[in-house]
């Protein structure tokens, strides 16, 4: 990537390519999933998944382990997801390579729930991942969806998936044990 197309990214997040505007700039952080998104190597949605995987984890271990404030977290993490998305999408780019806040919500739905075990969140990292990209089970027809709402719900229905796969997982688990 070179010095220039940098710079170009630069200004394009900070909504400076055509002068200031406060909703555009606010919509592409988020939609970027706070910057994440603008990772200038490879894997992007990875990349962000990883980093609100941690963010969450830090939220449950030092600020709240209360399930109703994390889903309440969750919730507003997907209305803005939902709203930004909304906001960046265009005829031109219907999904910007930058926006990864569908990531960061299908990956905190992933693990919401499950056990908060450091090999059932290392799974529901590379489970959401798997199921992010291959979009098995009807996923892919949702991206069909048109808008910012189509860049969301795919990424959703992964997450809860990934969650009730997880879940059987560890119930099963706990009934042989």
């Amino acid at each position: 990537m070179n010095i220039f197309h940098h710079q170009q990214l630069r200004l394009h997040w900070i909504g400076l390519e055509n002068g200031f505007n406060i909703t555009v700039t606010l919509s592409r952080f988020i939609a970027s999933g706070f910057g994440t998104g603008y990772w200038p190597l490879i894997a992007p949605g990875s990349f962000a998944s990883l980093i609100s995987l941690c963010l969450f984890i830090v939220i449950k271990v030092f600020i709240t382990t209360n399930p109703l404030v994390l889903t309440i977290i969750t919730v507003l993490l997907i209305l803005i997801g939902f709203w930004s998305c909304q906001k960046i999408v265009s005829i031109e780019e219907p999904d910007p390579s930058y926006c990864v806040i569908d990531e960061w919500a299908g990956q905190w739905i992933t693990v919401l729930f499950i056990p908060f075990e450091w090999y059932f969140l290392i799974l529901g990292f590379f489970l959401f991942r798997l199921l992010d990209i291959f979009k098995p089970f009807g996923i892919k027809r949702l991206e069909q969806i048109s808008g910012g709402a189509g860049i969301m719900w795919d990424d959703l229905a992964a997450g809860v998936l990934g969650s009730i796969l997880i879940t059987v997982l560890a119930l099963g688990l706990s009934a042989v044990k």
